[in-house]
């Protein structure tokens, strides 16, 4: 058997095909449904015999709910492939365009990554070269005022000579300025004076135990969610006999129409 080959135009028709027969028949349901649906709005049970007819109606209830799904379960089947045909049609118009809106993407990312780099590099040798100046400043002065104690030391003159090697313990050399700016933080990149990028931050948990504490010290609770259906599934497989800190449990008895 062939494949048929796909293309825009039998997407189309595929998705058109397969909605057009997906709504049922349901004039006749509408109507049996009527009556119980308003019985059931308006029955109440205060004696045996009542609620015998409140079970009675609850099965034929249950019985009319499961023709309805049983009414829509091949529509619903239907719809689902035309779901399907126009997916594969979205699809195939944007793969292209996302594939190339990726390469550049990567392409701009690369270039940005590579100017913050060279900032950062330049801006890191420009401070090193500073400090370096600022040390041998610091050092030239300190020698100077050792070569000065000696030298007053020398013509006797030890209180002078102990004041200037006091003064060459805390010789300071004043900051000089970088001419190199400093790259931006948290900016991928700044290009031509106006922002071409963004940055996107992401977090990933490593240590549940020391998240949790930091929830609870700073009270950040929206970053917490709860699986409400694996703490039921918890409390019905203990049959709510084991208490959970922090949670109130319950139970409710509900009927059961088969």
């Amino acid at each position: 058997m062939t494949e048929k080959k796909f293309t825009a135009e039998t997407a189309v028709a595929d998705a058109g095909t397969a909605l057009a027969e997906v709504v049922p028949k349901t004039d006749d349901i509408a109507l049996r449904m009527i009556d119980p649906v308003a019985d059931a709005k308006s029955i109440t049970v205060s004696c045996q015999a009542e609620l015998d007819a409140a079970v009675a109606l609850g099965k034929g209830l249950a019985a009319l709910e499961k023709e309805i799904t049983e009414t829509f379960k091949d529509a619903k089947t239907k719809a689902h492939a035309a779901h399907k045909s126009v997916c594969t049609l979205e699809n195939t118009f944007k793969k292209p365009v996302t594939e190339a809106k990726l390469r550049l993407r990567g392409v701009v990312g690369e270039y940005t990554t590579r100017v913050r780099l060279e900032a950062e590099a330049k801006a890191r040798a420009e401070r090193e070269r500073l400090d370096a100046e600022a040390e041998a400043e610091r050092q030239r002065i300190e020698d100077e005022k050792l070569a000065q104690a000696a030298e007053l030391e020398e013509k006797g003159l030890n209180l002078a000579a102990e004041a200037v090697l006091k003064a060459a313990e805390t010789v300071t050399v004043p900051e000089v300025p970088s001419t190199v700016a400093e790259p931006e933080k948290g900016r991928t990149a700044i290009m031509s004076g106006s922002s071409h990028t963004r940055a996107v931050y992401d977090g990933k948990v490593t240590n549940i135990v020391e998240f949790l504490a930091w929830v609870l010290k700073t009270e950040r609770y929206e970053m917490v969610t709860v699986n409400h259906a694996a703490l039921r599934k918890h409390i019905k497989a203990t049959e709510a006999n084991a208490p959970i800190p922090g949670v109130e449990i319950s139970e409710t008895v509900v009927p059961v129409f088969r």
